[in-house]
């Protein structure tokens, strides 16, 4: 819903980047704008700002070609910061007493379908007694939000083996206490909880949509699920609780390949080279004692992006919009 602000940056000739973070086809357009009573824009705005846009970033493959791009574009993957920079991701605090405790981590919402992954794992539990599955992103503020959650709650009915966290500012806590993230989302681009799993050496049994199947390999970082695949799920987490080594050998693959590919670090390193590219960097030099003519500098630099009214201040960056 910013097109139009690419738009007009467009029109000035401000160089911009512009980040697409939705799954939106143009149908979706229409009726997301139309659920939101967006009347300073349209879906045609929408195409407008694809083809005169600087840059369009999209957080994986499969999201570029949802779009009708026509600018330039580059992939860029989402980060999420590395545990091993904070002393709270270690040690492990995992019950001794329980094989396997699966987490399953996200806004408890429809979306994110976690009645299925209930349902998963006691198809997959059946009356084992050594096996966990702990839900964390209760978040009763929407009334969609408090329905699901009732409904999450009543799939779960009685029993001990689930449990049901409220969102939380800790997540550390809920990691170092799993042995595995599921993940049976409908609706995703490229979640952040998946290399925050594998950056915690847990590997990931997760469906399969959008750009998920981009950001790890089936049977060497997890499972990738078809979601309609119930049985798959099932075979899955079996063999990952029943599998210690298999358990570890692919959380450390895990860990490797989203340190390489998914940390904070690596998305801002494409950021800052794709903006070097935008906005090449201009170094200025302070040449004390000589006469430099500094206005006609900027003026040349600074094209027709808006007036400069130089009676404002003796500091430029007040003589034009901020």
């Amino acid at each position: 819903m910013t097109a139009h602000v690419v738009v007009d940056l467009a029109n000035r000739g401000i160089p911009h980047m512009w980040i697409l973070h939705e799954w939106w086809p143009r149908d979706m357009i229409v009726r997301e704008l139309a659920a939101r009573k967006v009347t300073f824009m349209d879906a045609s705005t929408v195409d407008h700002a694809l083809q005169v846009c600087s840059m369009v970033i999209c957080v994986c493959k499969a999201q570029a070609d949802v779009y009708p791009i026509k600018c330039p574009k580059q992939i860029v993957y989402v980060g999420v910061p590395d545990p091993r920079l904070s002393s709270a991701a270690y040690p492990s605090s995992k019950d001794s007493s329980v094989v396997c405790t699966f987490l399953c981590m996200g806004i408890v919402c429809p979306r994110k379908n976690q009645v299925t992954v209930v349902k998963l794992f006691k198809k997959f539990a059946g009356d084992r007694p050594d096996v966990r599955l702990v839900i964390v992103g209760v978040r009763r503020i929407r009334d969609y939000e408090i329905e699901y959650v009732n409904e999450v709650e009543e799939t779960i009915a009685d029993d001990p083996r689930i449990s049901l966290h409220d969102v939380t500012s800790d997540p550390d806590s809920y990691y170092r206490a799993a042995d595995a993230l599921v993940f049976a989302s409908v609706n995703e681009v490229t979640p952040l909880v998946l290399p925050e799993a594998m950056l915690r050496r847990l590997p990931v049994i997760t469906t399969g949509i959008a750009g998920i199947p981009e950001m790890l390999t089936h049977g060497e970082h997890g499972y990738i699920i078809d979601p309609d695949d119930e049985d798959g799920f099932v075979k899955a987490m079996a063999e990952v609780a029943d599998n210690p080594q298999l358990r570890s050998e692919m959380g450390l693959r895990a860990e490797e390949h989203a340190k390489e590919h998914l940390t904070l670090d690596c998305m801002n390193d494409r950021y800052a080279s794709i903006a070097r590219t935008l906005s090449p960097i201009c170094i200025l030099l302070d040449m004390d004692g000589c006469v430099v003519d500094w206005d006609s500098g900027f003026r040349a630099a600074w094209g027709q992006r808006s007036d400069i009214d130089r009676s404002k201040s003796y500091a430029m960056e007040l003589c034009v919009p901020a």
